[in-house]
C-alpha cells in the first residue's frame, strides 16, 4: 500500500510573491449642494470596499435648540437616494434609502451601536432595564440616556462635527467585491440625494432643521495596487466574467386603512430572481417633520393584530397558511437574515407592557413602542419569478391614519460584466 500523503493533506509552506500598495485619496465632490452631491473616482487600481464618505450639518433656522439625528439610523437619515454609476450604466441604486436603513439598522447589535455607531454614524439604539424589569433607553453609564447628540450650538460653532458613511452600506455590491477601476474606460461616480426633513429635537418649540453642509462632504477612498503581472492576470480572468450581486427595488403604495383591512397587490419582480422581500408601513403625512420624536418619521407601524400575511408567486403561496403569529413572523425574519432583528418586543408589537419613561431631551423612549415593526421574508430556493410577479397579501388591523404608506423592498439579483473596458449590467433571469 502506498504511503504517499495526498496532495490536499500535504500542508506546507510555499514560496509566493505578495506585494500590495495602498493609496489613500481624499476626494472632494464635483457637485455639492444641500440637495445632492456627486463624487468621481480615479480610473486606477481597485476600490477598497471600506471607503467612506464624511458628512457634517448646518442649522437651518434662527432659534436655538438641541438638535440630533434619529437614534435608529443616525446620519443615514439625510440620504433620500443613492446611486452608483459607471458612465451611464447604473450598477446600484436605492430609493427612500433612509427608510430602508430603518430596517437595516435593526441588524446591528445594540452594544456595537453604543460603542462604535453612536460616534461614527449617530445610531444609538441601546437598551437597559429598570429595577422592575421594564425596558429603558440607556447609554451604558447610568439609568437614563443623558448623552445629547450633538447640540445645535456645537454644530454652529464647530467645523469638526463629522459622521462617516460606509460605501458598502450604500451599495451591497461593495460588501464582497472590490471594483476594478483600472479595467474601466468610463468613470465611476457616486451620487447622493439628500432629504430635507430628518431632524430630532426635545425642544417642543424648536423650528430649526439640520441640513447637509456641502463644504463638509468628502470621500475617503483606498485604491489597491497589486504587481503589474497580477493585475494583468486579474484583467484576463474577469474579462467577460459575470459578477453577481444584489440590489434593492422599492415598491411604494398608499394604502387605505379601511374596515376590510385586507391589502393585496402585485410587487413586480417578474422574470427576475428575487431573494427577499422587506415590508414596512408608515404614516402617510410626511409633510409633518416629526421633529419631536426620537426616530423622526423613519419608523414602521405595528398592527393591533396580524390577521394574515403571505406572498404568492409562481402560482403558489410562500406559506401554506397565512402568517398570523408574531413569534412565527419573527422566526421568518431570522431565517431571512441569519441573525435576529435587534428590536425590543415593545417596539415590534402593541400587545405587551410598555417601555419605561426614560427620556432624551424631553422625548420619551416609550413613544417608540409599536413603531419598529419590520418584516423580512425569504423566498424559497432562490427561484426565478414568472411573468405574474409576486403578490403581497397583507391583512392588518392598524390604528391611526385613514391612509398609510406601504413600502416593500425587493432584493433582486443582478450581474455585471466588463468587455474591453465597457461595463454592462443586467437582472439575473435564472437562478
Amino acid at each position: 500500500m502506498s504511503q504517499k500523503v495526498p496532495y490536499l493533506l500535504n500542508i506546507k509552506a510555499e514560496n509566493f510573491r505578495s506585494e500590495v500598495n495602498v493609496k489613500t485619496s481624499i476626494l472632494d465632490p464635483v457637485v455639492a449642494n444641500t440637495q445632492n452631491c456627486r463624487f468621481v473616482l480615479a480610473k486606477s487600481g481597485m476600490l477598497h470596499s471600506n471607503a467612506k464618505i464624511e458628512m457634517g450639518f448646518n442649522i437651518v433656522g434662527q432659534e436655538e435648540g438641541d438638535l440630533f439625528l434619529p437614534l435608529n439610523i443616525g446620519v443615514y437619515a439625510a440620504i433620500k437616494r443613492c446611486v452608483l454609476k459607471v458612465g451611464n450604466t447604473i450598477l446600484s441604486e436605492t430609493n427612500d434609502f433612509n427608510q430602508y436603513m430603518g430596517y437595516r439598522s435593526t441588524l446591528i447589535h445594540p452594544e456595537k451601536q453604543l460603542l462604535i455607531e453612536r460616534i461614527l454614524t449617530g445610531r444609538s439604539m441601546y437598551y437597559g432595564q429598570t429595577e422592575s424589569g421594564r425596558l429603558r433607553l440607556a447609554n451604558g453609564q447610568g439609568d437614563q440616556f443623558n448623552i445629547k447628540l450633538p447640540k445645535s450650538d456645537n454644530l454652529r460653532t464647530s467645523p469638526h462635527t463629522r459622521f462617516q458613511i460606509e460605501l458598502k452600506e450604500l451599495f451591497p455590491l461593495l460588501q464582497d467585491f472590490e471594483i476594478p477601476l483600472f479595467m474601466l474606460q468610463e468613470q465611476v461616480s457616486i451620487e447622493l440625494f439628500f432629504d430635507k426633513r430628518f431632524t430630532c429635537s426635545g425642544d417642543l418649540h424648536c423650528t430649526d432643521q439640520l441640513s447637509v453642509d456641502p463644504s463638509s462632504l468628502r470621500l475617503i477612498a483606498d485604491y489597491i495596487y497589486y504587481p503589474e503581472e497580477d493585475m494583468e492576470n486579474y484583467r484576463k480572468f474577469y474579462e467577460n466574467e459575470k459578477k453577481h450581486y444584489v440590489v434593492h427595488q422599492l415598491v411604494k403604495t398608499n394604502v387605505s386603512n379601511n374596515d376590510s383591512k385586507v391589502y393585496q397587490r402585485n410587487l413586480g419582480g417578474s422574470n427576475k430572481v428575487v431573494n427577499k422581500v422587506c415590508i414596512m408601513n408608515s404614516s402617510l403625512d410626511e409633510s409633518v417633520t416629526n421633529i419631536n420624536t426620537l426616530n423622526n418619521r423613519f419608523t414602521s407601524l405595528a398592527p393591533n393584530k396580524v390577521l394574515g400575511l403571505n406572498l404568492i408567486y409562481n402560482d403558489q403561496q410562500l406559506y401554506t397558511r397565512d402568517l398570523k403569529n408574531r413569534s412565527l413572523i419573527s422566526s421568518m425574519c431570522f431565517n431571512a437574515n441569519g441573525i435576529p432583528l435587534y428590536i425590543p418586543l415593545q417596539q415590534q408589537t402593541l400587545s405587551i407592557e410598555s417601555s419605561d419613561d426614560s427620556k432624551l431631551d424631553n422625548l420619551f423612549f416609550s413613544d417608540l413602542d409599536g413603531m419598529r415593526n419590520y418584516v423580512c421574508l425569504k423566498l424559497n430556493k432562490n427561484k426565478h419569478i414568472n411573468s405574474k410577479g409576486i403578490e403581497l397579501v397583507q391583512n392588518y388591523e392598524l390604528d391611526g391614519d385613514d391612509t398609510i404608506v406601504n413600502r416593500v423592498y425587493l432584493e433582486l439579483k443582478k450581474y455585471f460584466s466588463i468587455n474591453n473596458g465597457i461595463i454592462t449590467s443586467q437582472y439575473l433571469t435564472k437562478a
